[in-house]
């Protein structure tokens, strides 16, 4: 297959209303360390009248050269949309899977291959086909603004781990709960995916081998002994509430940690009895979580916020 060239296509969703300020029918863009890519729009004749968007590449390449480049902009895309604090849709994520192949997404000329969202292969140019009727949205986000923060993303960009990786395409997904109950119960799986449990102490791990010492001699049944032990090896490690705790208190500081505490028994409320307490504004809880993972999984990725300046700039002028 070496003598076959491929491009690629990238269909995202924005979250809610979410679409870009822009009248144009498409936007032609190119990236540090990339090819030249154009986005355009899929249910509409402007960007500004379609949340459903397309990233087309405008040369082709070798597949592997196509796979590796769709890929890193699907990370440098959620990265992006991250920092204007919405999500995106990106369908099936090429990490879900670790046996996915450049192969496996190659558009096979099917109507279920070509509707769907994420990352399409195709040999040779990308095929023109019709799209959709267009769609009533209303919140814009300027499209330059956008630009700019991916062309300093693709710039600044580390390698990700499978768990960063992971922690980014929950936040997207997050945007698209249909309650904001639901929502909040995401965003504290972000903070178990980020959370690293250390082992317990030297002394801590002997007092605890004595205990199964106890538990094995005791008159107990046998399941009875083994639900006792599960239960002291789960305590070989730090518990996980513990470990998103100390990952808050050394990344964002003691106050965004005592935060957490407050946050995290709602959290403890609604998961055991199916309820919020109706003493705190759930609305206020959800917006100071939603605010703590954004800025842990920046400073998680980057190190502290290197777009801070572009949207300063962007908010000035509009």
């Amino acid at each position: 297959m070496s003598h076959q060239r491929f491009s690629y296509r990238i269909r995202f969703r924005l979250a809610g209303s979410d679409v870009l300020n822009s009248t144009s029918a498409q936007l032609d863009v190119s990236l540090p360390g990339l090819q030249p890519v154009i986005i355009r729009p899929v249910h509409s004749k402007t960007l500004q009248e379609s949340n459903v968007l397309e990233i087309h590449s405008c040369t082709v390449m070798e597949l592997n050269d196509a796979w590796r480049e769709a890929c890193l902009l699907q990370t440098i895309l959620q990265v992006s949309t991250l920092r204007i604090r919405t999500g995106v849709d990106t369908g099936s994520s090429p990490w879900s899977g670790a046996d996915s192949e450049p192969n496996d997404y190659i558009d096979r000329e099917t109507s279920e291959n070509w509707d769907k969202l994420g990352i399409s292969l195709f040999e040779g140019p990308i095929p023109k086909r019709a799209g959709v009727s267009g769609i009533s949205l209303s919140r814009l986000h300027p499209s330059d603004e956008l630009i700019e923060i991916m062309k300093l993303a693709a710039e600044r960009l580390p390698e990700l781990s499978p768990k960063v990786k992971l922690a980014l395409e929950v936040y997207s997904s997050s945007h698209f709960e249909s309650t904001p109950r639901a929502q909040f119960l995401t965003l504290f799986t972000i903070l178990e995916i980020l959370s690293n449990r250390k082992r317990r102490t030297k002394d801590q791990r002997a007092v605890l081998k004595q205990a199964e010492g106890v538990i094995q001699q005791s008159g107990l049944t046998a399941p009875e002994k083994e639900s006792l032990l599960c239960s002291l090896r789960v305590g070989r490690d730090e518990f996980i509430a513990d470990a998103r705790l100390r990952l808050i208190e050394e990344t964002l500081g003691p106050s965004e940690a005592a935060d957490l505490e407050r946050y995290s028994r709602a959290r403890d409320h609604l998961v055991h009895r199916g309820k919020v307490k109706p003493t705190i504004s759930f609305e206020m809880y959800l917006s100071g979580l939603s605010h703590l993972v954004w800025r842990l999984l920046l400073i998680t990725i980057f190190g502290s916020d290197p777009f801070r300046d572009i949207i300063a700039r962007y908010r000035r002028s509009g």
